[in-house]
């Protein structure tokens, strides 16, 4: 992870913590465009025993009649007509609250600030290496 991602993840989250039985119930929604991605995040979060459900897009996850009320969102930033910055704006319009970290392949500081202000609970550049993801997850559960 870079040291880019590391603080941003830190910022918002000094305090969170979270146990497996906090985070058993939750779902966390992946929303990337390439398949491959998707697969290997759902493997990677359920190795950890989290609950994954996956969207092509992000207007896939719009067309959803309901959301759950606990969990998190894994959003792709660069996709076919909607980026993960814009979905988070559109969710937060249609009411949902749920915490959400932003993945990429060209972290930049302009990007970071622009999703924190968006309100991203952290920002990852990909490739998603090591354990900031699962911490990453783990902390956005703890405060669903």
């Amino acid at each position: 992870m870079s040291a880019k991602a590391r603080d941003a993840l830190r910022r918002g989250s000094e305090t969170a913590m979270t146990t497996a039985q906090g985070s058993a119930c939750a779902l966390v929604l992946v929303v990337d465009d390439d398949a491959a991605v998707r697969l290997s995040l759902k493997f990677m979060l359920e190795l950890e025993g989290l609950k994954v459900q996956l969207f092509e897009s992000g207007e896939a996850l719009l067309s959803q009649k309901t959301l759950p009320e606990r969990g998190c969102l894994v959003l792709d930033q660069k996709m076919p007509r909607l980026s993960g910055v814009d979905l988070l704006r559109r969710l937060k319009e249609r009411c949902v609250e749920l915490p959400a970290i932003l993945i990429t392949g060209r972290l930049t500081q302009d990007l970071i600030t622009v999703a924190m202000a968006a309100g991203f609970a952290a920002v990852m550049e990909k490739p998603l290496e090591g354990g900031g993801l699962i911490e990453a997850v783990r902390l956005a559960l703890a405060r669903s």
